[in-house]
């Protein structure tokens, strides 16, 4: 994490492939020393699959039961994108936009456009699982970069990921009440997190659940309009894969570790096999938070969640009364307990997109 006064700069090594990180103390009376940072020195062809670097071949992704991401990781073509190994050497990082286990994240300025820039940690470069989830990630964001309710992705170079930055948190947002939140407003948005939701789940080389729906992984951009974010613990769900081809006609199904949290899906909690329902269900929290403006269970603890919700317990309908009754029978559908009694996010986006017609020209009448 930087000390206040300090500028990050991210820094082409004297390796033509090399990304170096550099912190300059400007209130130092010193000239500024450069750090030369650890980092991936693969040198990358992306023109001749023999030359690309072990992070970036499909085979490295493959997983003796079929469930894996080596399809995402084909169809990716950093090449394409407009930030690359090429030019990453332009951006120059200003403030720390926070923190996780595995990375750092920056914001900085691309052509006059404010992006977020992700960097794997220094002293993790060295774990072989890291790097693969750093391009897994940016594999699946490919596809669906230019997607409305998606945060695009703009660069990849190695240990960094650049994609849009998106000031507002859809969580600081709705939970702030001194925010105004209509009923229309509401159904807008929710709208807009289905639709992300749908384009995550048909994304080429997919589908692929998000497994971590909550309010906070949605963005509020300058327009108005809300937007998917945080794919880096997506899971494959499609047909189990065979060397990039589809291997019979069995569903990929997955396990996380021990469900944390308040927004998790029954089968989660139950340790069951799961699939892409699982963001349906963590998806209708989020809709009903944008009417009771709460997030879900505030009056229970986590252990009493996780004993309750496989039970059947769920948030009071009540507070989302004054959405439109379909709307309400919908989210209802979507947390049920049973996955395939709910309804896709295709079918979700359309239904909530009929109800918010339907409720602005009744409310034209």
């Amino acid at each position: 994490m930087m000390r206040p006064g300090h500028t990050m700069h991210l820094l082409r090594g004297q390796d033509s492939d090399a990304v170096t990180h550099s912190a300059d103390d400007l209130a130092g009376t010193k000239a500024p020393k450069r750090k030369r940072a650890k980092v991936i020195k693969h040198k990358i062809n992306l023109t001749k699959k023999t030359d690309l670097p072990w992070f970036l071949r499909p085979e490295t992704y493959e997983r003796d039961s079929g469930c894996d991401l080596s399809e995402a990781v084909r169809l990716f073509k950093p090449e394409e994108l407009e930030i690359t190994c090429d030019n990453i050497d332009k951006l120059e990082l200003g403030e720390s936009l926070g923190e996780g286990f595995w990375r750092e994240v920056y914001k900085a300025s691309w052509k006059g456009r404010d992006v977020a820039v992700k960097v794997v940690k220094e002293d993790l470069l060295d774990r072989n699982d890291i790097i693969p989830r750093h391009v897994e990630e940016a594999a699946v964001i490919f596809p669906i970069r230019n997607e409305p309710n998606i945060v695009g992705l703009v660069g990849w170079c190695n240990t960094t990921v650049v994609v849009d930055y998106v000031p507002t948190p859809l969580d600081e947002f709705i939970y702030d009440l001194d925010n105004e939140v209509t009923v229309e407003r509401a159904l807008e948005i929710a709208r807009d997190a289905a639709r992300g939701l749908q384009q995550l789940h048909a994304a080429a080389g997919g589908p692929f659940a998000h497994t971590d729906i909550q309010t906070r992984q949605f963005l509020i951009d300058a327009n108005g309009t809300v937007l998917l974010n945080d794919f880096n613990r997506v899971k494959y769900t499609g047909q189990r894969l065979h060397s990039g081809s589809v291997e019979g006609h069995e569903k990929c199904m997955f396990k996380t570790a021990v469900a944390k949290g308040k927004w998790r899906s029954p089968e989660e909690y139950e340790n069951r096999d799961l699939d892409e329902k699982l963001d349906v269900y963590s998806i209708s929290l989020v809709l009903w938070s944008l009417r009771s403006r709460v997030k879900p269970f505030p009056n229970y603890t986590k252990p009493q969640v996780y004993k309750k919700v496989p039970k059947g317990e769920r948030p009071p309908v009540d507070a989302m009364k004054d959405y439109p009754k379909a709307m309400q029978q919908l989210i209802v559908r979507a947390w049920n307990n049973d996955p395939a009694k709910r309804p896709s996010s295709a079918e979700l986006a359309q239904k909530i997109d009929e109800i918010l017609t339907k409720y602005k020209n009744k409310k034209g009448t």
